[in-house]
């Protein structure tokens, strides 16, 4: 019987290997924890693991949206990188930012007003 959520090809993470895809999933039939192996974005290599030592990537993956004077907040993060979309001050679009390991890889501004995007 299966221990938890994590199947093939569900994206999981792992503390120190960071974010990757179980490629298999080995039963052990009650001997041991089962064991999968996880294919991580990062080594570009696959590593055999313990069930219980990762999480499904949507499990650690927050949504945060607060309404606010010139419209919404939005923060998504998925353990390692951060979305934000919020107002851009004047009224008339958003402010969208990047960031990975909490560094600020790429931005964007859209305008309602001027039907622009910017980046």
């Amino acid at each position: 019987m299966k221990e938890s959520a994590v199947e093939d090809g569900v994206e999981v993470t792992h503390p120190k290997y960071g974010r990757g895809v179980v490629t298999e999933y080995r039963p052990n039939f009650g001997a041991e924890p089962d064991d999968i192996v996880v294919d991580f974005h990062a080594l570009d290599d696959c590593r055999t693991l313990p069930v219980y030592a990762v999480e499904t990537a949507q499990k650690v993956t927050t949504a945060n949206v607060e309404p606010g004077r010139f419209g919404f907040t939005a923060v998504v993060d998925d353990g390692i990188g951060t979305l934000i979309v919020q107002p851009n001050g004047t009224g008339d679009g958003y402010a969208i930012e990047l960031l990975i390991g909490g560094e600020s890889i790429d931005h964007a501004t859209v305008s309602r007003a001027d039907r622009t995007a910017v980046q």
